[in-house]
């Protein structure tokens, strides 16, 4: 049931997107240039995946942008959309989705496979802490069973103005 509201989600602004014969890039630059006053925050990271280091020591970084959105369906009203846009490649950008826990947020990145999270802690004009992937490969435990790899790694991003986007 959690991952149906999830994908929920996602295919809403697919179909949103696609629905208008938007791409998702589109979608997203309209709704940075349409969005009220306080309906977004936009944060800039140096590297893919928020991560404050080089995940791949020989390509040079892949800045990305993070953009937390205000919308919310009525199916999953504990998570709103988001915006992983990669600053270099922006037909690259995943949906996603995030809520806030606290003085934390919890972000899900949806419609790229392997999927990512992340746990944020937001300081108002940045955000840090750790991100998380759980791969498609793996090995197989000593009782036979398949055991995903998984990777973790520090995340940070600053806030920008989410003109910057456009």
């Amino acid at each position: 049931m959690h991952t149906q509201r999830a994908y929920g989600l996602a295919a809403l602004l697919t179909t949103l997107a696609c629905g208008h014969r938007l791409t998702l890039q589109q979608y997203i630059d309209r709704r940075v240039k349409t969005a009220p006053t306080g309906a977004l925050a936009c944060y800039n990271s140096p590297t893919y995946g928020l991560s404050d280091t080089l995940l791949i020591r020989y390509q040079p970084p892949e800045p990305m942008w993070l953009v937390l959105d205000s919308i919310k369906r009525e199916e999953d009203s504990s998570h709103a959309a988001s915006y992983l846009i990669s600053q270099r490649h922006r037909d690259r950008s995943t949906i996603g989705r995030w809520r806030r826990l606290g003085d934390s947020i919890h972000l899900e990145e949806l419609s790229a496979f392997p999927n990512s999270s992340w746990m944020l802690f937001d300081g108002g004009d940045s955000l840090v802490g750790r991100g998380n992937m759980v791969h498609d490969v793996g090995h197989t435990d000593s009782n036979g069973r398949f055991v995903p790899d998984s990777s973790e790694w520090r995340a940070h991003a600053r806030r920008v103005p989410c003109t910057e986007l456009l």
